[in-house]
């Protein structure tokens, strides 16, 4: 069986969801601790991360921070490296969408896009690391 599965979302709704978060997760885990941090100085946890998705109404205002944050947290550490950013702001603040309920046939797909976009400058910061894990589940 192959993760993720690829006819989950036609036979349940509620698997896009729970595959956006762990992958959420995972991310978040994937970057050192001392690399999670905004600009602002803001720091996050791969549980926290996640478990404010649940938080009824904070959810919205928290996709935007927690998109973002992920965005700033990888240019950060490519900056550290001396190389330019190059997170996709734009396609975090349309995956968190501005009406997050009301757009739910376009937000599959900008997730899609914000992930194709995420996983290779998340896997060079990873590959950096010494003994760090990998996107594949190599930890």
């Amino acid at each position: 069986m192959s993760w993720p599965p690829e006819e989950a979302p036609a036979r349940d709704p509620f698997a896009p969801p729970v595959i956006g978060l762990v992958w959420l997760h995972r991310c978040w885990s994937l970057l050192p601790v001392d690399a999670r941090v905004n600009r602002s100085g803001r720091r996050f946890t791969p549980a926290e991360a996640v478990a404010l998705n649940f938080v009824p109404c904070f959810n919205v205002y928290w996709g935007f921070v927690v998109t973002r944050g992920l965005c700033e947290a990888i240019d950060l550490r490519l900056e550290q490296t001396q190389r330019a950013p190059a997170a996709p702001h734009g396609l975090a603040t349309a995956a968190a969408q501005l009406l997050p309920y009301c757009n739910l046939l376009v937000a599959p797909w900008l997730w899609y896009a914000f992930i194709r976009a995420f996983d290779p400058l998340l896997g060079q910061v990873a590959a950096e690391e010494p003994g760090a894990a990998t996107w594949r589940g190599d930890d």
